[in-house]
């Protein structure tokens, strides 16, 4: 049988600060995903939740909003909304969110997200698709989305949670959760792939669910990155393994999964030996304390994943509608890595 990879990796919590810390005005940071761009800046999409929003601190009626960085850790400056809701009876008009990027071979910046025609979340949920020619804009939204709302969202269902990946000949790959009551063959992450910079895509497929990795519940897909050959130790790949983390572990905590065949795979996964991610900031409502369970890997110019960052709360108080109730602001703090290991053990007899 084979024995399960492994997934670590340690945080240098002394690299967070203020400076580290991507700057808000009334408003939070809840999903993030990073990229570096051929000027060799990190730009980093997010889900944009108003303090005003009715159902804060929850990001079903956010928009997506870019940072950007010189180096991925300091000086993050906010360059405003990128993907703005749908207008009246479009299929995002309530909402965009849980974004995915990644640069295409042409130079353009594809960006998935989540399409909500209902402000209060709600089933039917797709997965749209905008092209800008660079990072920061303008993004033109694709009349043909990624998943339509029904389909493999469909029943009582919904599909969420985008993550993208750039990879070698032309290739960019895409993953997103699909939740609730969807038809058959049901909940997980599903992967498209495009190697024409967002023009036509592969056929749908599922590549992480209870029925494929057995014993785990990959519920939504929170972060994922490539980590290269040299993050690896033990590989049966000799490129670099796929990482998709997914909330569903253990008490709800979050679990890796790894692209684990020879080549460069990136719809075969299995399950981290590891039951649960234990590399974060300490779980509770205080201020700095991790919220949400939001993390993100960013990579290098190079690809290297060197910065991991996290959801935080920062104790200014938001009044939630929706909970009745005194939530409070979080944004995200980005930390530098110490290492990022994935052991994995060849099959065995």
């Amino acid at each position: 049988a084979m024995v399960p990879p492994n997934f670590t990796f340690a945080v240098d919590w002394s690299t967070g600060s203020a400076a580290t810390t991507l700057p808000t005005a009334n408003f939070s940071v809840r999903k993030l995903e990073a990229i570096v761009y051929m000027d060799g800046q990190t730009y980093a999409y997010v889900d944009i939740v108003p303090f005003s929003d009715p159902y804060y601190p929850a990001s079903y009626s956010s928009e997506i909003g870019v940072y950007s960085s010189p180096n991925g850790l300091t000086g993050w400056k906010y360059h405003g909304i990128v993907v703005p809701r749908g207008p009246a009876g479009s299929m995002d008009s309530g909402g965009v969110a849980s974004p995915g990027a990644a640069v295409a071979p042409d130079g353009s910046v594809l960006l998935g997200y989540a399409a909500e025609a209902s402000p209060s979340g709600g089933i039917n949920r797709g997965i749209g698709l905008a092209i800008a020619p660079h990072p920061l804009g303008p993004f033109v939204k694709q009349a043909a989305p990624i998943a339509k709302p029904l389909g493999v969202c469909g029943g009582t269902g919904r599909c969420d949670d985008v993550i993208m990946q750039s990879r070698p000949g032309g290739e960019v790959h895409l993953y997103h959760s699909v939740k609730g009551g969807a038809p058959p063959p049901g909940v997980g992450i599903r992967h498209r792939m495009s190697r024409d910079s967002g023009r036509s895509w592969s056929n749908s497929t599922l590549v992480l669910s209870s029925a494929l990795q057995p014993g785990t519940n990959p519920m939504e897909t929170i972060a994922g990155k490539w980590f290269p050959a040299a993050a690896l130790q033990n590989t049966s790949s000799a490129a670099g393994s796929m990482v998709l983390i997914t909330d569903g572990g253990p008490g709800n905590r979050l679990h890796a999964y790894l692209s684990n065949a020879p080549g460069d795979p990136m719809e075969e996964f299995v399950a981290a030996a590891e039951p649960w991610i234990d590399q974060h900031p300490a779980v509770g409502g205080g201020k700095g304390e991790w919220a949400n369970q939001q993390i993100a890997f960013i990579p290098d110019s190079a690809g290297d994943i060197v910065a991991v960052s996290f959801s935080l709360w920062t104790g200014e108080p938001v009044w939630s509608a929706q909970a009745n109730a005194n939530s409070q602001g979080y944004t995200h703090t980005v930390y530098r890595l110490k290492k990022a290991v994935i052991a994995r053990a060849a099959s065995g007899p």
